[in-house]
Formats: C-alpha cells, sequence, structure tokens
C-alpha cells in the first residue's frame, strides 16, 4: 500500500471516529434535556452547543459527564408580552421629546443559552439513564467546579458546586476503568433542529461509540464474563 493510500485510509478512520463520537454526544445531550424539560414544565430548554463529555466505567456501569449549552423555549405569550413592553417603552421615551436611558436600559441584556451539566448511567446498549441534568448557576452560593475525578479542567466541564453528582469522587478512583475524555470540537445544532424539532432522536446506528465502549465493559467486567 503506497503512503498515498496509507493517509487517505487514516483520514477515513479519522472522520468515522468524529462522526461517531458527535453521535454520541449528541444523544447524550438530547436525553439529558428531555429529562430535564419533563421534570420542569413550562420551562423547557432546547439544545444549542455541545461542548464536551468524559466517560469512565465505575461499578458495572458506563458514567458520563455532559457540558452543553441549551436556549429557553419562548412561546408565542412571551414574544407578545416582549413585544409590548418594548413598544411601551419607545411611546414613553417619545412623549418626554428624548431618549431616556434608565439603569434597568443600560444594563447588558442576559445571554439566553444556558451552561447545562448532565450526568448520565449506562447499563446496556441503548439504556443510558439520567442521572442528573441541571443548569449551572455561576453566580449561585455554592458555585461550581471546574473538574472531577476523570474530568480534566481543560475541558471546561463545569460540574455543580454542591457535588450533586454521583461518579467522579476522590474517593471512586481507585474502582475507575476505560477512562476516556472526550475534548470535541463543538458541535452547534442546526436551527432546523434547535427551533422546529427540539432534542431529535438518533437511530440505534448513530450511537456507534456508545455501544463499542459498553461492549468492552461487558467484556472484562465479572457480570460480563458470567
Amino acid at each position: 500500500m503506497s503512503r498515498g493510500e496509507l493517509v487517505r485510509r487514516q483520514r477515513l478512520i479519522d472522520e468515522e471516529k468524529r462522526q461517531t463520537e458527535r453521535s454520541s454526544i449528541v444523544d447524550y445531550v438530547n436525553r439529558a434535556l428531555s429529562h430535564y424539560n419533563a421534570n420542569n414544565p413550562g420551562a423547557e430548554f432546547d439544545p444549542v452547543k455541545a461542548l464536551a463529555y468524559a466517560s469512565v466505567s465505575f461499578r458495572r456501569a458506563l458514567w458520563v459527564h455532559v457540558s452543553f449549552l441549551a436556549r429557553r423555549r419562548s412561546s408565542a405569550a412571551d414574544a407578545a408580552k416582549l413585544a409590548e413592553a418594548a413598544a411601551a417603552t419607545d411611546d414613553s421615551d417619545a412623549k418626554r421629546g428624548r431618549k431616556r436611558r434608565s439603569r434597568k436600559r443600560s444594563k447588558a441584556p442576559e445571554s439566553p443559552d444556558k451552561q447545562f451539566f448532565a450526568e448520565l448511567r449506562c447499563e446496556d446498549y441503548d439504556s443510558a439513564t439520567v442521572v442528573t441534568c441541571t443548569i449551572i448557576d455561576k453566580e449561585g452560593p455554592h458555585g461550581f467546579k471546574t473538574k472531577c475525578e476523570f474530568c480534566p479542567a481543560s475541558f471546561g466541564i463545569l460540574h455543580p458546586g454542591d457535588g450533586k453528582f454521583v461518579c467522579g469522587k476522590r474517593n471512586q478512583w481507585n474502582e475507575f476503568f476505560l477512562l476516556r475524555n472526550e475534548l470535541l470540537m463543538p458541535y452547534t445544532w442546526p436551527k432546523k433542529e434547535s427551533e422546529k424539532e427540539p432534542c431529535p432522536e438518533l437511530g440505534r446506528s448513530d450511537l456507534g461509540w456508545s455501544q463499542k465502549a459498553v461492549d468492552v465493559f461487558r467484556k472484562i467486567s465479572p457480570r460480563g464474563r458470567a
């Protein structure tokens, strides 16, 4: 095989790996947001951008931590209220014959995107359970953590400062195996998915790496050998 053919083959392998990793993180984000929305009716979010994830095998399961951005799903009533408030403010300023800049109006608008942390447990292929999915409140009293025992700080996976996640604690390190960190190029949801079809479902064939990881886990775990 020529050098050129080897290079092309390696590029195909790398591209397949990237596609598989992308499918995995998209599936994790969709599952996590579906869980969050089901538990927070009236305050639903749609996925915007997947940032990174890390996983580890721990106590007969594959555990995954995911970091992503999501945007609050606005209703028609919310949009109407915002438009009405803006019109009222403009009319008030026009009557005074000048632009009035109040503290409220001069304040930089809050970003509609929120950073989420999610933890999932996979005991079998296509059976991921969302353990927790929460918004990271950077201004809250508990703050946030930039890492856990299997998520590197350089990945930017922000964890709840109150420690409300199961896997990744210091006293669990000696039980970890098949550690896998995935720093991906951030994946942004297409507008047709994030706005018109929130939380699109992926088929079983799209979950390539997840299946491989669990298959390997089965082979080396006590339960898998039984």
